[in-house]
């Protein structure tokens, strides 16, 4: 919380996906203790599971706007194609507790 202009990058040598948690106390109370997905893939309908991003159908770089902070994902096809290499850009002041985690 209170970080400005955040990147994260992945970069692996197999496919492992990032993603990325609200845990502020609202979402912990809507969702439990894992918090709400920001960017994460999940197929089916929870809410709490299923990310703002990282599920559209060709798992390529996307965009969205969540609890005031712009936040941009490269998709979990990778960047540039290669499976593993993923980022994460938030711009603005992070005004949330957020938790990432790498699946794979």
């Amino acid at each position: 919380m209170g970080k400005k202009d955040l990147r994260i990058t992945l970069e692996a040598q197999s496919d492992v996906d990032i993603q990325l948690y609200d845990k502020a106390a609202a979402a912990v109370v809507t969702c439990g203790p894992d918090g709400k997905a920001i960017i994460g893939y999940f197929d089916g309908e929870d809410a709490c599971k299923k990310g703002l991003l990282g599920n559209n159908d060709d798992g390529g770089e996307e965009s969205a706007t969540y609890s005031g902070l712009d936040f941009s994902y490269s998709g979990y096809s990778g960047v540039g194609g290669n499976l593993g290499n993923e980022y994460i850009q938030i711009e603005g002041v992070t005004n949330s507790v957020l938790n990432m985690k790498a699946l794979g």
